[in-house]
């Protein structure tokens, strides 16, 4: 394929998808692509993919195809970014994210049950849950929590690195990292999306809490039913 583009005088193939479709530009891309796909295809070089021989040697059809992605799949795309740049990493991302959540459906049928909105909310739910990564909650939820909160977090850890490198893609990259390298090379980053309180409120919450420890006396539960019973002025019981 490379050679023909070489041969044909062309650096790179690079049909102009904005430009008009049969000009000479684009005829010679066209032909390039139908007729080398045709020559490998005939050499069984496809094999592995099931390709049809008969619809190989259609010159017609392949050329209709061509124009088909070239000139409405790509030309689509382009226009997509051009007009809004991130817009396809964006939407693979989301492509990405719907996959993921339909293996999860499926694998998973029991979350399927439907679980009705209106009912009452525990007060244990209310509660946050205790040693648990503080990528657990969400930034902004978690930035509006009071100091002494936060502070229940501050060494627990982060589980993920940030929504970029939780793809397919990369994560191979993190997955079996150890703590230490991992946090280096990802949690730091997502510990800057969280207001950690500073190592000196953290030492001040502790030496507050020992404090409170120290001073604290057990309360008595014991039963008091061995004490003196108190007496009547008469020398009398105070039960008759």
């Amino acid at each position: 394929f490379y050679g023909a583009v070489s041969k044909a005088g062309l650096k790179t193939f690079h049909p102009d998808v904005f430009g008009p479709l049969q000009s000479t530009y684009n005829v010679l891309h066209r032909h390039i692509a139908v007729s080398t796909f045709s020559n490998i295809a005939q050499w069984h070089g496809f094999s592995a993919l099931e390709v049809s021989v008969n619809v190989a040697t259609d010159y017609h059809l392949l050329s209709e195809m061509y124009d088909n992605f070239v000139y409405g799949t790509i030309k689509g795309n382009s226009h997509k970014e051009f007009n809004t740049p991130g817009s396809l990493a964006l939407a693979h991302q989301r492509q990405n994210a719907v996959k993921r959540r339909a293996r999860v459906m499926s694998n998973f049928p029991e979350d399927r049950k439907l679980h009705p909105d209106t009912s009452k909310t525990s007060r244990l739910s209310r509660i946050l849950p205790e040693g648990i990564p503080i990528d657990y909650f969400d930034p902004e939820f978690f930035n509006k929590l009071d100091p002494r909160e936060r502070a229940k977090y501050a060494k627990t850890g982060v589980a993920f690195p940030l929504p970029q490198y939780c793809t397919n893609e990369h994560h191979s990259d993190w997955a079996k990292m150890g703590k230490k390298d991992f946090m280096v090379k990802y949690g730091n980053d997502v510990l800057k999306l969280y207001n950690l309180p500073t190592a000196e409120e953290l030492a001040a919450f502790e030496a507050e809490d020992k404090q409170a420890e120290e001073d604290g006396e057990p309360t008595d539960l014991d039963d008091t039913s061995d004490e003196e019973e108190p007496q009547r002025a008469d020398g009398g019981d105070m039960e008759d």
